[in-house]
């Protein structure tokens, strides 16, 4: 059989029926009054006064516990608002139109009208030659060229083709440079009478109307030069 881990008592074993003698070292204890029985079954009796618990509650109880009416904005008339200017609007620039202004450049007076061509007045062999020996004697080329040029008489571009002399000529470093103003309007019509005139050099277009004065006035300036 298993061996019993807890053991029961019997009533008259628990020894509280025995009294204890002096000579076992043990006082005598004496019996409890009614009276005092009964004061203690009174107070035991007696209910002591309800106390309420305190119940703290949370924000978030109290926000669920009071009713929420939802916000209405006040209700305002259409005529009653007035809209202020806004501030950060500047007014926009004009843009300038598309159509450009012309350039106006008062003219000079004493001055031709017309654009500026810069051509070059060729001169003949038989000039360069000449030139040559004058040279020779101190006197140079550009002095001459300088006179020839202030002795040729004026002369009027014509809306006209002149071909240029065939007549072979001297070499580029006896040519003379001349800046002079003509009509671009006529230079438009000399070409206009040429085939392929537009893609014609203007000066090729020019030069036949020039190049007879120039030639005579060479021929002139340096015969006074060998005098």
């Amino acid at each position: 059989m298993a061996r019993e881990r807890i053991k029961t008592l019997r009533p008259d074993a628990t020894g509280f029926g025995k009294t204890v003698t002096s000579g076992q070292g043990r006082p005598q204890l004496g019996t409890i009054s009614e009276d005092a029985i009964e004061s203690f079954k009174a107070k035991s009796t007696a209910t002591p006064a309800a106390v309420e618990p305190t119940v703290h509650k949370s924000r978030e109880d109290t926000r669920q516990s009071e009713p929420t009416e939802p916000l209405k904005s006040p209700e305002r008339n259409s005529s009653d608002v007035q809209r202020e200017p806004d501030k950060t609007t500047k007014e926009k620039p004009r843009m300038p139109s598309n159509r450009l202004a012309s350039l106006v450049v008062p003219q000079r007076a004493g001055s031709k009208p017309g654009s500026p061509y810069s051509l070059r007045l060729r001169v003949l062999q038989r000039h360069a030659d000449a030139l040559e020996r004058l040279e020779a004697n101190g006197i140079p080329r550009a002095t001459v060229l300088k006179a020839a040029y202030g002795n040729m008489p004026e002369i009027t571009i014509e809306p006209r083709y002149v071909p240029q002399s065939t007549e072979a000529s001297g070499g580029a470093e006896w040519s003379h440079r001349i800046t002079t103003k003509i009509e671009q309007k006529t230079v438009r019509d000399i070409a206009a009478t040429v085939k392929n005139g537009s893609k014609a050099p203007k000066s090729a277009l020019i030069l036949g109307q020039i190049e007879p004065a120039w030639f005579s006035a060479l021929d002139t300036t340096i015969k006074e030069f060998y005098e």
